[in-house]
């Protein structure tokens, strides 16, 4: 599985992570699949962090491997910045990052937070 992040413009509309599965050794993929959409951290339009440091929100993507009946189990975590947006005197607004976590439980076909 490869997971990847779209990007978009800061204070537009959210990107979106997309899940594509891999077959054979990462010679072809197959087509994306939408995961959510994201929306960025930081100062909107200037795209950077408090200390004008800048972010990006890539997706992290884990398989449980247990022994457990959760076995096979495919998460997708990644920074949004949606749910904790508060006043900020330079830009307006300041989008402080929370972590988002989305699960399959049927080898990737669907996900739900």
């Amino acid at each position: 599985m490869s997971c990847s992040s779209s990007p978009s413009a800061r204070g537009t509309v959210p990107a979106s992570d997309s899940l594509s599965k891999i077959f054979d050794h990462g010679q072809t993929f197959n087509n994306p699949l939408k995961v959510s959409d994201v929306a960025p951290i930081g100062l909107g339009a200037l795209a950077t962090l408090q200390g004008l440091n800048q972010a990006d929100e890539l997706p992290m993507i884990a398989v449980d491997r247990s022994t457990s009946p959760t076995r096979g189990t495919v998460y997708v975590a990644w920074s949004d910045g949606r749910d904790n947006i508060k006043p900020d005197f330079l830009s307006g607004a300041y989008a402080y990052s929370d972590v988002f976590v989305a699960k399959s439980t049927d080898s990737g076909a669907s996900f739900a937070p």
